[in-house]
């Protein structure tokens, strides 16, 4: 598979095989009747076509156009930088937890906030909810804990204030 990110790549690739034919046309005539048409992100994929193992008998070639998918990728890109920054700004943190697995998953913020170090993609990350807990300060730990328990076991929202120790401090 070879993906084209700009016009110039794609139109270099079909010149160079602009001897080959799909359906009568050559493949140039065909990019540029959809470059008339708006911009594209193209993928081709061209693959061999054997009848027996040491015989080709032709080639096999797909041109999809990745435009919109290009786009939602971008977006998507666009909308977690934002995010980023928006809780970088208003100083607030955020995590999942997947009850299934265990697995927290925190932003930036969250640990700036705990003041604990983000640790690189192939590092462990730091401990569960235990490890949080213990950050909780000793006297809003139980109200947490049920609140919690609520939440996970039952469901129920909550909207709680309590005080962290900081790991830096």
């Amino acid at each position: 598979d070879v993906g084209f990110d700009d016009r110039e790549t794609v139109s270099l690739f079909l010149k160079q095989h602009a001897d080959r034919h799909v359906g009568g046309k050559s493949w140039l005539h065909l990019f540029q009747a959809m470059q008339r048409c708006r911009p594209v992100r193209v993928l081709i994929r061209c693959g061999h076509r054997a009848q027996m193992a040491a015989d080709l008998v032709g080639r096999s070639v797909t041109v999809q156009d990745i435009t919109q998918r290009f786009a939602a990728q971008r977006a998507l890109e666009d909308s977690q930088r934002q995010l980023v920054e928006a809780q970088q700004i208003a100083q607030v943190g955020s995590f999942e937890l997947n009850l299934v697995t265990g697995e927290i998953a925190r932003s930036k913020e969250h640990y700036a906030i705990l003041g604990l170090e983000r640790p690189e993609r192939d590092q462990t990350a730091p401990p569960g909810t235990e490890s949080f807990l213990s950050m909780v300060h000793p006297n809003d730990r139980e109200t947490l804990t049920e609140a919690w328990t609520n939440a996970v076991e039952r469901g129920i929202a909550f909207d709680l204030e309590f005080r962290i120790v900081r790991a830096d401090s």
